[in-house]
């Protein structure tokens, strides 16, 4: 049986420096970014500093609340540029994990969150990484 690495840092399994967005992105651009990548989550950066986050989640929920009968991506994309901005949805000052913390340690944290990501930071508190559930789950299937 594969022996779990206790110490192994989340360095080896996140997602390094992911695609970021920034307080004046608009909602359009958020949502062309999620259908053209292959992520759910967007840090929301102000220089190097992480100030918040977006998921695609977040970005379903407003679509649908703000634009409620429209059938037109484009007609619901223009609503939510002239009604809301990244502020208005994002998770302000998300929970982050250390660089050099563990990949157990971001397994707990996730467990018990009610997200699916940790942006990973330095000790500058720059982001440098994302690591996500599925990062865990296909680090456990590499184990096993």
């Amino acid at each position: 049986m594969p022996h779990l690495k206790h110490h192994e840092t989340v360095t080896h399994i996140m997602t390094p420096n992911p695609k970021t967005i920034h307080l004046k992105t608009s909602l359009s651009e958020i949502g062309k970014l999620f259908s053209e990548g292959k992520f759910h989550h967007l840090p929301v950066v102000d220089g190097k500093e992480l100030i918040g986050i977006v998921s695609y989640f977040d970005l379903i929920r407003v679509s649908f609340e703000q634009s409620f009968g429209v059938n037109d991506k484009q007609a619901v994309y223009a609503v939510l540029d002239n009604t809301l901005n990244v502020s208005s949805i994002m998770t302000p000052d998300p929970l982050c994990i250390q660089e050099d913390d563990t990949i157990r340690n971001a397994a707990d944290k996730l467990t018990t969150g009610s997200f699916h990501s940790l942006p990973v930071i330095n000790k500058d508190h720059e982001l440098v990484g994302i690591i996500t559930s599925k990062d865990l789950i296909n680090y456990l299937v590499k184990l096993y």
